[in-house]
């Protein structure tokens, strides 16, 4: 079984990388294969984000031969820096489509929690290079009074799947945009995917917005903002005194909203105002509040605990943003103009599908001790291991094909292996789920 399941991510590789073209419309030596390895390249790089130069070593001295790259045809950098410029979004767009289809066949019903997908939107903002181009497109941020930032600065704003950490739908505008314009554009794109979830934060909820992802049809949980910003429809309910101090309030309001074709109209929600917070130090030096939640499930299958752990799920997202960030260097872009920027990050989608093939895997071995979405103490998967393996499993995909499976099937029980191991010179498991190794309680580290 576990083999199966690795020849299916070897499959899904192989077809990601060869549907790309070895050489563009003119004959050249550097095609779109050949840039998209040299980005996977600098990617993997991570913080560090090697250049082309080094990133053009690192291949030739990995792949050698395989990717036509022989002896006498070695190319120079500056030659793979103007093969770059020619790939387009669309070149990598096509793969995209592909890898998300491999990455469903993957995980298959994995997917689904309760029948649903869960989908985190958020918004993330993005460092460019200094060049004219992206600051026409993306302007400098102000820093205060009259002075400007040295930077252009992109909103980039993302539909992440909450189990595969895959990116779904993404929208690039400039760094004052508009988060919830961006997010009724996905709309369209994220009502095609089925039965899913959509989980938002504070920044996102609007009458337009609520109003279009209930007229495509999507089911919601969103957080609403408080204090004076609340709507006067869910006023009553957060200054109404409950019965209850210690119990969450759940009733169905009826709140007005604008359609997709400017209509307003009523329509009956329900609103969650979770119980308050037990006494005791607040994390991450913020004062504990009462979420209000805005949802339009309805059921009995859906309670109100339910949708509360349904909401916390969001916070995975923001865990990604970091990883990408501070693992796989999403602030050090190195490309000058508009379609490299995007190159770029879309090239970052990729490598985050092929880590969801090879955690696909994992999950597989790992059967009953696989990731559970509302068991927090099942065993995890390490990030920094799946960046490597992702790696890897290029590596073994183009240059040893022949072993592949058993390959990867091998690399796959190492990173099991490693999630529910001891730290060293310790009796008692990892507590740490940060993605850097660092330990969250001063009283569970142990200085020797």
């Amino acid at each position: 079984m576990a083999h199966s399941h690795a020849r299916d991510a070897a499959n899904a590789v192989r077809t990601i990388l060869t549907h790309l073209a070895t050489k563009f419309v003119r004959a050249r030596k550097n095609g779109p294969r050949q840039c998209l390895l040299i980005l996977l390249t600098i990617i993997h790089s991570g913080v560090n984000r090697i250049g082309v130069k080094p990133a053009r070593l690192m291949v030739m001295d990995r792949f050698d031969r395989m990717i036509d790259w022989g002896p006498g045809k070695e190319p120079s950098a500056s030659s793979i820096c103007r093969a770059l410029k020619k790939l387009l979004p669309n070149h990598l767009e096509a793969v995209i489509t592909i890898g998300l289809s491999e990455v469903t066949q993957g995980y298959g019903t994995g997917l689904m929690v309760h029948g649903r997908r869960l989908i985190a939107v958020d918004g993330v903002r993005i460092n460019a290079q200094r060049t004219s181009a992206l600051a026409r497109w993306l302007r400098l941020p102000r820093l205060g009074g009259k002075k400007r930032a040295h930077q252009p600065q992109a909103l980039v704003v993302v539909a992440r799947c909450v189990v595969t950490g895959v990116v779904l739908a993404e929208e690039i505008v400039p760094h004052d945009g508009s988060e919830r314009a961006c997010a009724r554009k996905m709309a369209a794109r994220l009502a095609v995917l089925g039965r899913i979830i959509v989980l938002m934060d504070r920044g996102f909820p609007a009458r337009d917005l609520i109003g279009a992802l209930r007229e495509y049809r999507i089911d919601f949980v969103v957080r609403m903002c408080g204090g004076k910003r609340t709507w006067r429809e869910l006023a009553g309910l957060v200054t109404t005194k409950a019965r209850g101090k210690s119990k969450a309030k759940d009733a169905l309001l009826p709140i007005r909203l604008r359609g997709i074709d400017n209509r307003w109209e009523w329509c009956d929600l329900r609103a969650i105002l979770t119980p308050p917070v037990k006494r005791g130090r607040p994390r991450c030096d913020r004062t504990p509040q009462r979420m209000l939640l805005l949802t339009s499930l309805r059921g009995v299958a859906w309670n109100t605990q339910r949708i509360i752990s349904l909401y916390h799920r969001r916070w995975d997202i923001e865990t990604s943003f970091r990883e990408d960030k501070r693992l796989l260097g999403a602030t050090k872009s190195h490309a000058k103009t508009k379609d490299g920027f995007i190159v770029e990050l879309l090239a970052l989608q990729i490598y985050r599908i092929l880590m969801a093939l090879l955690a696909a895997v994992v999950v597989q071995q790992l059967g009953k001790r696989a990731v559970c979405w509302h068991n927090p103490t099942r065993t995890r998967i390490s990030t920094p291991q799946l960046i490597v393996g992702a790696w890897m499993l290029i590596l073994d995909c183009i240059t040893r094909w022949h072993d592949a499976v058993f390959r990867i099937a091998r690399w796959a029980r190492e990173i099991a292996r490693d999630a529910d191991k001891c730290r060293p010179n310790r009796s008692f498991k990892r507590k740490c789920k940060g993605v850097e190794g660092v330990w969250k309680m001063k009283r569970d580290r142990c200085y020797g």
